[in-house]
């Protein structure tokens, strides 16, 4: 609160701030003060950066272990396809199938029968009604 005290007639009229007076900062400081400021901002954001490119680099590090891993397992199963595709060769060839038969005690039959089967219902009751062909 600003009061005015009155004196004598002619003299100046003298004025008093009740209020504390804040420190006078100087420019220097203040200027300081920004400089400091815009440094600990700056610093901080270099250290958000790195902190982000660390973090995608280990990512994109993880990924390209996990897509190893998914590639070796991809060969393996190739691999384990490709062998049980030659077992089944090699176990359904007639000569092994002709020797699996005689071993359970199969006989190859003199007498073979060929059935063919009807194409449509209304071709097997035709064939039905005519007789054999």
């Amino acid at each position: 609160m600003v009061a005015a005290v009155k004196t004598a007639p002619g003299a100046a009229v003298k004025v008093e701030n009740n209020r504390k007076a804040a420190p006078r900062v100087s420019r220097r400081r203040r200027r300081m003060r920004g400089v400091a400021f815009t440094r600990a901002v700056a610093c901080a954001l270099g250290v958000l950066f790195l902190l982000g490119y660390v973090g995608l680099y280990a990512q994109v590090t993880m990924y390209g272990y996990r897509r190893a891993e998914l590639s070796r397992q991809i060969r393996q199963a190739e691999m384990e396809n490709q062998a049980l595709r030659a077992e089944i060769q090699t176990l359904s060839s007639p000569d092994r199938l002709a020797e699996a038969a005689l071993a359970t005690g199969l006989e190859p039959s003199a007498k073979c029968v060929y059935i063919s089967t009807p194409r449509s219902m209304k071709f097997a009751k035709a064939e039905g009604e005519q007789g054999n062909r």
